[in-house]
């Protein structure tokens, strides 16, 4: 009789192990998921701060081209209010660099970068990148060289994973053009 009541605490006991492995293994699996959607979203923001830097580059570029063909005011800039088919240099700042979609700048077309708006493409981004130049003053006491602020914005592979970028940029003519960027 003493035999018959030892038996049913051995199982009892197993059946406790049991499901305090299955817990255990549990947590470790929501950990591991936890981990992949962290690791994720690093690289989606990583490939969107990438991306914003790739369209300052694209800035930096179109700026400092000795045979710019830019017919806008160099020195003040014009007012921007809408997205343009072509860089501008503008008279004012973006009201919030933060609050995307921006109401004016321009859309580079950047090489290897694919934009898939519903997302679930492998290796595309869910938006376009967009950077906006704005006049900043002139430096020195003649016309010639003058600073500009480059804001530019990119997503990664979602909507969420969005990174806003800047740069000062020093841009100077001489009498054939453009010196540099």
């Amino acid at each position: 009789m003493n035999q018959n009541k030892q038996r049913g605490v051995v199982l009892i006991t197993s059946l406790v192990i049991l499901v305090v492995i299955s817990l255990l293994a549990l947590y470790m699996f929501g950990g591991f998921t936890q981990d992949e959607k962290i690791s994720g979203n690093t690289r989606e923001k990583a490939r969107a701060v990438d991306a914003a830097f790739a369209a300052l580059n694209d800035a930096q570029f179109w700026m400092g081209q000795p045979d710019h063909t830019y017919k806008g005011n160099w020195i003040t800039g014009v007012p921007c209010s809408a997205m343009s088919a072509t860089p501008v240099i503008c008279s004012n700042a973006l009201d919030k660099p933060t609050t995307l979609p921006w109401a004016s700048g321009y859309t580079p077309t950047l090489d290897g970068m694919t934009v898939d708006a519903d997302g679930g493409t492998a290796g595309t981004y869910a938006a376009s990148t967009k950077y906006h130049i704005e006049y900043i003053e002139t430096v020195g006491k003649t016309p010639g060289s003058a600073m500009y602020r480059v804001t530019a914005s990119a997503s990664g592979g979602n909507a969420t994973a969005v990174a806003v970028e800047q740069a000062i940029f020093q841009v100077s003519t001489d009498a054939d053009g453009i010196d540099g960027g």
